[in-house]
């Protein structure tokens, strides 16, 4: 008889364990969240993960992994102005989205260059810094992109 309350303790203990890691890994699946709204592949939409990214004092140049139908309108960039080095020298700081998944069917080896002219295309004229919050993938060098 005590035998058989020991294996319904030993139950409710592997059931409540198994509460309590349902409950860690639903946790840590929601701290991740963040990551997975990066977009690495051109077939996903969210932040993208830049393979290369040139910033010039006129104009910024992406290289993006695309499959054959990437352009400049499939990306949307989002401009957070802040406190510059002087009242008049703002800073801007640019996230760039992708918002068109690219389903071709072909590989562009290197990726897609693509370049953004700061004045006509993002509005961005006068004295400025600016800087780019987008994660730029290291190994690219050497990738098929």
């Amino acid at each position: 008889m005590g035998n058989a309350h020991f294996h319904r303790t030993t139950r409710k203990m592997s059931c409540m364990q198994i509460i309590v890691i349902a409950a860690a890994v639903a946790a840590f699946a929601l701290c991740i969240h963040p990551l997975f709204a990066q977009s690495f592949s051109p077939r996903q939409t969210g932040e993208e993960i830049l393979l290369d990214l040139q910033a010039m004092p006129d104009s910024l140049t992406i290289r993006v992994a695309s499959n054959g139908c990437t352009s400049r309108n499939s990306f949307r960039i989002d401009i957070r102005k802040e406190e510059g080095i002087s009242p008049k020298v703002p800073h801007y700081v640019l996230t760039i989205y992708r918002i068109q998944p690219d389903e071709c069917k072909m590989m562009v080896y290197g990726g897609e260059h693509i370049t953004f002219d700061l004045a006509k295309d993002l509005g961005l004229k006068g004295m400025f810094t600016y800087s780019v919050t987008n994660g730029v993938y290291s190994g690219a060098a050497g990738s098929v992109f």
